[in-house]
């Protein structure tokens, strides 16, 4: 018998988190480097930026946690 890979819940979520998670260190790493050189419009956009790029941070968190229980379900009745 063949046993099947794991499968993300959501991957395609999973994936968008993922890239989500390094945009927000980026947008940090942007930050500290704008307060470093006094750059106020930089921070400014990095400030805003760094809010959105949260929120969608959690929605994706959202996202994945709802589709893993009937992942989880489907895949238990599979089997």
């Amino acid at each position: 018998m063949a046993v099947e890979p794991h499968r993300p819940a959501h991957p395609a979520a999973q994936d968008l988190y993922v890239l989500a998670s390094f945009v927000d260190i980026t947008w940090t790493v942007l930050g500290q480097a704008a307060q470093g050189t006094r750059d106020r419009e930089l921070l400014d956009v990095v400030e805003k930026c760094t809010s959105d790029t949260q929120r969608r941070l959690k929605w994706l968190n959202t996202r994945i946690k709802q589709a893993a229980p009937q992942a989880l379900i489907a895949s238990a009745a599979a089997t």
